[in-house]
Formats: structure tokens, C-alpha cells, sequence
């Protein structure tokens, strides 16, 4: 079976760390780049967290890492460090990780990098936008031509029939309020967009009891952060 080629755009943050453990074991998908902008966090926590996942799947060729926006096209940062943790992930602290293979951080900005693959591969690549869309945006931007020439991007944003996330209203989901010019200036963009809003990730919930059955008695790594990153 022939992989489906994709870029990971994201803001670890705990559930993109999950998100990215997913898509590197997927016999489905092959990961060609991994992107990260500020959302759940800093960029610079986000480069990190990124590594930290990586260093824990021990993978010896990882798929380059690049450095995105660091704050959204026009709004004020905003972030959800009360959810994850002052660092993204729980606060497990530096000496939970193994040693961080910075090598896999390239100089180029997510963006033109973004481009440049979608470019390499026409009509085949798909972006998957866990975290604010500016990364994209951003390439849009700067690479109208190249971006064209993507199979599709599918963004985890937006709320339909459910409230949003963002407190004390609920009027809005964190991603799509992190960055809604981002998210206006993709969405009239020519490739497709499949959203993927907040009605569909609270029908796939990772309940504390359903992890403690499935990773408790697991002795790997990978099922010890799991379980650790979410305690909270």
C-alpha cells in the first residue's frame, strides 16, 4: 500500500505530541517534514517539545524539523499553558527525555520549507494543520504558485454544533481565535480544506481510566509518557 505523503503542522502541546507519535508510527502515512508555530505554546517550546517526541520514538532518520511563526499574522499571542503544563507537556523536565537530536532542526523557515516540498511533489502532498494555520498561511504567501500545487490541507480548527474552547465563553476553538486572519486567508485559498472542528475531536477522548488499561502494564517509553504527559 502506497503511503500517503504528509506534513505535520504543529504546537506541542500534549495532544500534538500524541498526534505526532500517531502519524511517525502509521504504516499509512509518510511524514515528510515536521513544521511548528506558536499556539499551545512558544515557538521555542514547540521546536522542543517536538524534539523531545522525537528523541523518545528513538527513530535514527527523523523527518526534518523547521521553526515557524512565532506569533499569529495580526493578533496578540495566546497561549494554553494552564492546559499542558509551563512547558507543553506536562513538566516532566529535561531529564525525562532522552538526549535531543538537534541536528534534525533545519535553518529554513517552515514555510518556504513547506512550499518547497509541496513543490517537489505535485499534487501529492497534504498539509495536517494541528495547531494555528499561520505556517501556512505564511507560505501561502510568500509561494502562491508551489502551495497551488498541494493535494489538500486538513486542519484540526473551528467548532460547529459545540461551544469552543476558549474561556469564560466558549465563543471560539484555540486554534481557529489563535489565528482567525491565518485561518481566512487559507480557507480562500484554491486547495482543499477538510476542517476538522472540536465536534469531532470530543468524539475520540482519551480517558484517563482507557490509558491506564491500555499503556499501564507497558514497560516501553513511549507508553510511560503517554501516560505521564497526561496525567493532568
Amino acid at each position: 500500500m502506497e503511503r500517503k505523503k504528509v506534513i505535520l503542522d504543529m504546537d506541542p502541546g500534549v495532544d500534538d505530541a500524541l498526534a505526532i507519535i500517531l502519524a511517525l508510527r502509521s504504516t499509512e502515512l509518510e511524514v515528510l517534514a515536521i513544521t511548528t508555530v506558536a499556539g499551545n505554546m512558544g515557538i521555542e517550546h514547540c521546536v522542543k517539545n517536538t524534539l523531545r517526541v522525537l528523541a523518545l520514538l528513538g527513530i535514527k532518520d527523523p523527518p526534518p524539523v523547521a521553526r515557524g511563526a512565532s506569533k499569529p499574522l495580526k493578533a496578540k499571542p495566546y497561549d494554553a499553558a494552564s492546559v499542558h503544563g509551563a512547558d507543553g507537556l506536562g513538566d516532566l523536565g529535561d531529564k525525562y527525555y532522552p538526549k535531543l537530536g538537534w541536528d534534525a532542526l533545519v535553518k529554513e523557515p517552515a514555510a518556504d520549507l513547506v512550499a518547497r516540498i509541496v513543490a517537489e511533489h505535485p499534487g501529492e502532498v497534504t498539509i495536517l494543520a494541528e495547531g494555528p494555520i499561520t505556517n501556512v498561511a505564511e507560505a501561502i504567501r510568500r509561494h502562491p504558485k508551489e502551495m497551488a500545487k498541494a493535494k489538500g490541507i486538513q486542519a484540526m480548527t473551528g467548532a460547529v454544533r459545540v461551544p469552543g474552547n476558549i474561556p469564560p465563553l466558549g465563543a471560539a476553538e484555540f486554534d481557529a481565535y489563535v489565528d482567525p486572519h491565518a485561518l481566512e486567508e487559507v480557507l480562500a485559498f484554491t486547495v482543499p480544506v477538510l476542517m476538522v472542528p472540536l465536534d469531532v475531536t470530543h468524539t475520540a477522548p482519551l480517558r484517563r481510566e482507557i490509558a491506564q488499561w491500555e499503556f499501564g502494564k507497558q514497560k516501553d517509553r513511549i507508553s510511560r509518557f503517554v501516560l505521564d504527559a497526561t496525567v493532568h
